[in-house]
């Protein structure tokens, strides 16, 4: 593996600050010692208060470049929601393990959407397949982009991986749903690409082989398949960060954003 260079001691105490002041505290200091190395390894800056969004659960990364999302959370949320696999929620690239309380999630960016209807459809067609939509915010909604003669917009997905939980468990009304699923196939080289960079198993990743996974993720945005729907359009500055998801997710992308550009990313 490249040796990848070790984050500075103020971005290391930076990111202590952030994960403490926002109560995530089952990050430990060997948990936060080996988040370190993963983010080194990924060959990403270090994010800290001014970089990354505070979520429920763990710090939320938006990558404005790539058109993708990290997701650092919880194993097991505060509240009943789980991580639940089926067409109509958005599906991570990739989930890898960060120590023993936490994970990480690569999720493919989307359109956003602000229509107000659009949470009842999916929790309709959610609780049909045995799955409650619990957090039915407009924010937590979105679109991939994929468009279809039933789909025109794209397909409708909760963006929210954690505002879901199960009803109950039958798992044969999921399974004919996932034979559909079209985030399969539309992400299915970046999902090679990861495992490539960072084998099922293994500690940490391969710094060259996900240099390689986020060039394939630029040239993806580039296609279409990937979006950063957050980010503002030119000339519109986010203005409401400190209590609008959206413009804090702007914010912080364009910033965390300076630090990738200067690495070349």
């Amino acid at each position: 593996f490249t040796k990848q260079a070790s984050a500075t001691h103020a971005e290391e105490v930076n990111l202590r600050r952030f994960l403490r002041n926002n109560g995530y505290w089952s990050f430990d200091e060997e948990g936060i010692s080996y988040l370190l190395k993963v983010i080194s390894g990924m060959g990403l800056p270090v994010p800290d208060g001014k970089t990354a969004m505070p979520g429920t659960e763990g710090p939320i990364i938006f990558m404005d470049d790539h058109g993708v999302v990290l997701r650092i959370e919880a194993k097991q949320s505060m509240f009943s929601y789980r991580r639940i696999n089926h067409p109509s929620i958005l599906q991570p690239i990739a989930s890898r393990e960060i120590g023993e309380n936490y994970i990480l999630e690569v999720c493919p960016g989307c359109h956003g959407s602000k229509d107000q209807t659009l949470s009842a459809k999916l929790a309709q067609e959610l609780r049909a397949d045995g799955i409650y939509y619990g957090d039915q915010q407009t924010g937590n909604n979105g679109y991939l982009p994929l468009k279809t003669p039933e789909f025109p917009k794209g397909v409708p997905v909760v963006i929210d991986r954690l505002a879901v939980e199960w009803l109950n468990k039958e798992v044969e009304p999921v399974r004919k749903a996932l034979a559909n699923d079209p985030q399969q196939k539309l992400y299915a080289d970046l999902r090679q690409a990861f495992a490539d960079a960072w084998p099922e198993g293994s500690a940490l990743p391969d710094t060259d082989k996900m240099k390689e996974f986020w060039q394939l993720c630029r040239q993806a945005k580039d296609e279409g398949r990937l979006v950063s729907g957050w980010v503002k359009p030119e000339g519109e500055e986010p203005r409401f960060a400190e209590i609008d998801k959206t413009d804090m997710a702007a914010q912080k992308g364009a910033a965390y954003a300076q630090l990738t550009r200067s690495r070349g990313l």
